[in-house]
């Protein structure tokens, strides 16, 4: 299945002591779907005291709305999040800290995970490793240590993860590929170039990129966080120019995944605009709809039209007897009624019983 995720970092990894509320989410999620995407990041952090609960409420929405969860679950101790300190330099721990904080968040969460799901934890690792005092695995043996890390990473969640939870998706920076610097081995375990690259406003650079991935590791490259444009709101036709490079690519099997990093309002990148407090797609979000072919939303409907009155039915009355004066007529009709005619008119007469 190409996946086609739709990231709510900003929702979950920023929002650990201050949870969105579930109406809210509920509803920014049902406006995501309508992209067609079929998976949601969710990015709530390892380590954190609100993981488990804030990492269910999220997980269970988005399967009950019928879409799967890429996670991106950063550990707070390797980005020094929330105000806890960075396992790197002299702080740093050995590897198998990592692999068992990576499988005690897999047990954490148990059936919270269900089989689609992409176990994608700990993105973008390259970040500080090139200097000791702030790299967070021992520096000597790059890049093959990286890369061998991550396997057992996997490896050891692997174990403990649900049948057909899709592993070793965890993306690292384009940079790394582009430049040949990521041993072969990380791609061909998870049998995908995994990376989050952006080239804003360059459609044609962008695809140029991914080409050159695709060709010096030999497997689809799954864009895990992209974006038209971070920087400058893109036009609906800069939206759709980048769209069409990657349905392009994905045609030519280049593409393997794309996730939109976007699901917030307020920022160029942004899909969705609030407007009257509901989420809704924008140009953007609209351009993304157009290539993963989302339901769109039918027009209001025609208001009904005005019903033609029903006519009274016709009476099948009919005076039997008629008696009186000319001037002061008394009629009797068929059901019994009395009638008399007043100014040219036949008018019901009461009939008084004794």
């Amino acid at each position: 299945m190409f996946t086609k995720m739709i990231s709510c970092m900003k929702h979950t990894k920023d929002r650990m002591d201050n949870f969105m509320p579930i109406a809210e989410m509920n509803q920014l999620l049902d406006t995501l779907k309508s992209t067609g995407a079929t998976h949601i990041e969710v990015a709530t952090v390892i380590g954190h005291a609100n993981f488990k609960v804030y990492s269910q409420q999220w997980a269970d929405a988005i399967h009950t709305k019928g879409m799967f969860v890429t996670w991106r679950s950063a550990h707070q101790n390797m980005e020094g999040l929330y105000s806890q300190p960075k396992f790197v330099g002299s702080l740093r721990t050995p590897i198998q800290f990592w692999k068992d904080e990576a499988v005690k968040a897999v047990q954490l969460l148990g059936s919270i995970i269900k089989s689609g799901d992409e176990w994608s934890i700990y993105p973008e690792r390259t970040e500080g490793i090139f200097q000791d005092f702030t790299s967070w695995i021992d520096s000597n043996g790059l890049p093959g240590t990286y890369a061998q890390a991550f396997i057992d990473i996997h490896n050891a969640c692997l174990t403990v993860l649900p049948f057909k939870v899709k592993i070793g998706l965890s993306a690292n920076n384009a940079s790394e590929l582009l430049s040949g610097w990521m041993p072969k081995s990380l791609i061909d375990y998870a049998g995908y170039a995994v990376i989050d690259h952006y080239v804003d406003g360059n459609s044609s650079q962008y695809e140029s990129d991914v080409k050159a991935v695709f060709q010096k590791y030999g497997k689809p490259v799954y864009i895990q966080e992209g974006a038209p444009n971070r920087f400058t709101k893109p036009t609906r036709a800069e939206c759709d120019a980048y769209y069409a490079v990657n349905k392009k690519l994905q045609t030519e099997g280049i593409l393997g995944g794309f996730g939109s990093w976007s699901g917030w309002d307020g920022r160029p990148e942004s899909i969705v605009t609030k407007v009257n407090g509901l989420y809704q797609l924008n140009d953007n979000g609209l351009s993304l709809q157009a290539w993963w072919g989302g339901v769109i939303a039918p027009p209001p409907p025609l208001p009904e039209p005005t019903p033609e009155p029903t006519p009274e039915p016709i009476s099948t009355r009919k005076f039997v007897a008629i008696s009186g004066s000319k001037t002061y007529p008394i009629a009797l009709d068929n059901e019994g009624q009395a009638w008399k005619l007043e100014s040219g008119k036949w008018v019901k007469y009461p009939i008084l019983i004794f």
